[in-house]
């Protein structure tokens, strides 16, 4: 049955959210203030779904997508929202969580913006049944992508060259195709062992751009990506990059940023952030690659990195050692065990993942706590979980600063500095 009403906001996921026959909704595709026509799809206790029928009074920041897959692909969400208009979305859902999980009422600025388009650094592609693409929104099925309009020019230029050799040899137990560093490292993912050594040495070959191609198996049939063996096929085991005059390499394993000029900037400002001095100790809790620590080097008596992947921990070994800082070092393991084990923190940087802190790592905290804490958050529901606990710890909060790291898509990276109060 075709209903009708007036959009009120956007969900988490860059759908509109509306309330019909005292109903929440969820229709992807709307935006807030338009007026649209709808059919139910989906029913359940607390909330529904919906299908976007027609736009009946549309919304001035609705802009046409440019992108042709975007009516089905589930890569990016809020194409038909104009930039300007994904900025105050962002910076909305940033206050609204702060306020509704955390009860903090704080001024939030509209985040840091970046590129629109031609800015991510790493390429997922999902391969199956000769396709190589992206799932299509909602659904399991994929669609065939010659193109994304948001990767970086020569990791697009690098697919366009691997996809039309991979259509031609087309290997039997590949899931997935991923490139970092703009291409520079190839990851190919199979389920099985499958024997990629030649493919491998060929993908090299395509290009001088192309400096690592890796294999990884992953036997699992849920929809996790990456399993724990790595087979180098051709070129090197690591790519070599440099950010903030420090220069690191980066595995296949090691996690990092996907929009280098907004890490810059977004790093930049932790490091001016920081009332960290010469001889204090600082806290890495989730290092990755060792980036952060080593910027934060310079500032610091010394700087620990905290890490659980140990291929990363060599990295940031590895990259502490090629940038001459001598005043690092760093420990494998969960963050929440580790912490307890450092005696003196001044100052501590939280770079969780979208889950958050384990509330082993904050109970830490509140046992030794720093003098400041700087957390960058990709998630700003666990983001207010985490800050409500460390208010009461208690900390203060200075500021709050969001820097759009994945233009086009409903995520938002947001940096908050917190003192400790006396």
């Amino acid at each position: 049955m075709t209903s009708r009403c007036r959009i009120r906001d956007l969900n988490s996921q860059g759908e509109g959210v509306a309330t019909a026959e005292g109903y929440t909704l969820f229709i992807p595709g709307a935006l807030p203030g338009e007026e649209v026509s709808f059919e139910i799809t989906q029913k359940k206790r607390s909330f529904g779904k919906a299908k976007l029928l027609e736009i009946l009074q549309a919304s001035p920041e609705r802009v046409d997508p440019p992108c042709p897959y975007y009516p089905t692909c589930g890569g990016c969400q809020l194409q038909h929202l104009s930039y300007e208009g994904q900025l105050k979305m962002k910076q909305s859902r940033i206050k609204e969580s702060l306020k509704r999980i955390g009860g903090i009422d704080v001024e939030v600025p509209l985040p840091e913006p970046s590129e629109a388009f031609g800015y991510r650094s790493k390429l997922q592609f999902s391969v199956r049944d000769k396709k190589i693409g992206m799932l299509k929104r909602g659904t399991h099925d994929l669609i065939d992508i010659e193109s994304c309009m948001i990767h970086a020019p020569d990791g697009e230029d690098t697919y366009h060259q691997i996809r039309q050799l991979l259509k031609e040899i087309k290997p039997k137990s590949l899931r997935y195709l991923i490139l970092k560093g703009s291409g520079r490292c190839v990851l190919l993912v199979t389920k099985t062992d499958e024997d990629l050594k030649e493919l491998g040495e060929k993908i090299y070959a395509l290009s001088p751009h192309i400096q690592s191609v890796v294999q990884n198996i992953n036997p699992r049939d849920d929809n996790v990506v990456l399993g724990r063996t790595y087979n180098l096929l051709a070129g090197e085991e690591e790519i070599e990059e440099n950010l903030l005059g420090i220069d690191y390499s980066l595995s296949p394993a090691s996690f990092f940023q996907v929009n280098c000029v907004q890490a810059a900037r977004l790093y930049s400002h932790a490091l001016e952030s920081s009332s960290l001095t010469k001889d204090q100790t600082f806290v890495d809790a989730y290092c990755g690659v060792g980036l952060l620590t080593c910027l934060f080097a310079k500032k610091a008596k010394e700087v620990i990195g905290i890490e659980c992947v140990p291929q990363a921990v060599e990295n940031c070994q590895n990259n502490a050692q090629k940038n001459s800082i001598e005043n690092a070092r760093f420990l494998c393991g969960l963050a929440e065990k580790v912490l307890p084990t450092i005696p003196k923190i001044d100052s501590l940087l939280l770079n969780p993942p979208r889950k958050g802190c384990d509330p082993k790592v904050l109970s830490a905290l509140a046992k030794s706590p720093p003098k400041e804490i700087l957390y960058i958050s990709c998630n700003p529901t666990t983001l207010a979980r985490d800050l409500q606990i460390l208010l009461q710890l208690p900390y203060k909060i200075d500021h709050v600063k969001p820097f759009d790291m994945f233009p086009q898509t409903s995520h938002v990276e947001t940096f908050v500095k917190l003192s400790r109060q006396t």
